[in-house]
């Protein structure tokens, strides 16, 4: 729910880019389900690239069978050490 919110903005400021980014954001949801032991970088945060906006990717841990998203970051931006892996 809430991601079809944000498209919606995305949606009105650049055409389809909401819409394609929604795309590749679900994609990428149906690999990390498929696949959800990805690259580990700082534990236990796993990183996956959202194909198509290779400046994005998607911050997860894996516990067991469960998968929680913590983040989609923006490799270029700089994060407050507060805010997340």
């Amino acid at each position: 729910m809430r991601l079809k919110k944000y498209g919606h903005g995305m949606r009105n400021k650049a055409g389809a880019l909401g819409d394609r980014f929604l795309f590749a954001l679900d994609a990428c949801f149906e690999d990390l389900i498929r696949s959800p032991l990805q690259q580990m970088r700082k534990e236990p945060f796993r990183y996956m690239s959202i194909n198509g906006f290779p400046l994005y990717r998607l911050v997860f841990a894996v516990d067991g069978e469960a998968i929680t998203v913590y983040q989609i970051r923006h490799t270029s931006r700089i994060p407050h050490r507060t805010s997340g892996p």
